[in-house]
């Protein structure tokens, strides 16, 4: 399937086909109460997006932190020759990968600021999201995604890391 992937389009579409085998690509999505108001189930996205465990895996300058990276690297060049790329362009997206998620990371909300339940409540229309990350469609997202129920709004945990997103 993602060999077929040729536009955008199609990967916001395997996207969506992966949020609902729960490997959360990109974002972590998933429909619970309204923290304000228990009547109400609706779809709250937060920060995803890293493989590593932390934000600071990412960050952190230390010797340990800067080895994990190197491993990492490693790691995930492994997994594009074991795909069938070659060795150099194995490193190369590698390195790519780890690009990526570093600056995913630098948007993300330390585990601190986490455990603040006023940070990470942002009630946005689909419209407001939209706007904050145009190509996401999220309208189509959601339908891609079969989510069903009518929902005024969502519950968004981290708005800095959707804009990152969609940066990146």
């Amino acid at each position: 399937a993602i060999d077929k992937l040729t536009d955008m389009k199609g990967v916001l579409n395997y996207t969506a086909k992966l949020q609902m085998w729960g490997s959360n690509p990109m974002f972590g999505f998933y429909a619970g109460q309204d923290p304000k108001n228990t009547e109400v189930q609706v779809p709250q996205l937060v920060q995803g997006g890293l493989s590593l465990p932390d934000r600071d895996y990412y960050l952190k300058s230390d010797d340990d932190s800067k080895k994990m990276r190197e491993e990492f690297i490693l790691h995930v060049s492994k997994m594009f020759q074991l795909y069938g790329i070659d060795e150099s362009t194995s490193k190369k997206y590698a390195s790519i990968v780890l690009r990526i998620e570093t600056e995913l990371a630098k948007a993300s909300m330390p585990r601190e600021e986490m455990r603040d339940p006023f940070k990470t409540y942002h009630k946005v229309s689909l419209a407001d999201l939209d706007i904050m990350t145009p190509s996401l469609k999220w309208a189509d997202m959601l339908s891609n995604m079969e989510v069903k129920g009518k929902f005024d709004y969502v519950i968004l945990g981290q708005p800095e890391f959707l804009k990152a997103l969609e940066k990146q």
